[in-house]
């Protein structure tokens, strides 16, 4: 896991974290992260955190790094070295806090999410390629933020959420991206 928001019981002050560390159910331990190399400094996973695993690294994106700043860099956490890498900013999509971001077979998708300074949400998003450390644009799709979401296959099926600063819905959405589907396992 890797940062997210620290808030004491009775305070109002909320603090993004930009660490992390690693669970080994054989062991029943836990082991701290290395320090960031790729990630930004603070909240890397702060609001609405972005972060998913590959099959072989933790990779994270995005999120809020304060009241009103949300971040579009990342980084690739290879658990083998203790390593990180840093994610391509080009071509990368515009910051934003709370959006999807999920491990569809062999890429990333970010999707969504909401720009906390303009206090909009958008419908854009892109495709990360971590064989080519390299990002593409898909169609907008349903703008929101805060939702749920899975890969089938061949689409993105994505559930409830945040359509407006007061209105949430129960409304499910498909998005079509034109993916690399990935091999069947052996």
């Amino acid at each position: 896991m890797w940062g997210g928001l620290q808030k004491t019981i009775d305070s109002e002050t909320v603090t993004a974290l930009g660490d992390g560390a690693r669970y080994d159910p054989a062991t029943n331990t836990w082991s701290t992260l290395p320090g960031f190399g790729a990630p930004p400094a603070r909240g890397a996973i702060a609001p609405g955190s972005l972060g998913v695993w590959s099959g072989s690294e933790l990779i994270v994106w995005g999120g809020g790094s304060d009241d009103v700043s949300a971040l579009s860099g990342g980084g690739r956490y290879e658990p083998t070295t203790g390593t990180w890498r840093a994610l391509t900013s080009f071509g990368a999509p515009a910051a934003r806090e709370r959006g999807i971001l999920l491990w569809a077979g062999t890429e990333l998708v970010v999707q969504g999410g909401f720009f906390r300074g303009s206090s909009t949400f958008t419908a854009t998003g892109g495709v990360y390629d971590p064989a080519m450390n390299a990002w593409r644009a898909i169609p907008p799709g349903p703008p929101g933020a805060s939702a749920c979401a899975v890969y089938t296959g061949t689409e993105v099926i994505v559930i409830g959420g945040q359509i407006a600063p007061e209105l949430n819905t129960a409304k499910t959405r498909t998005l079509e991206l034109g993916l690399t589907v990935p091999p069947p396992p052996p």
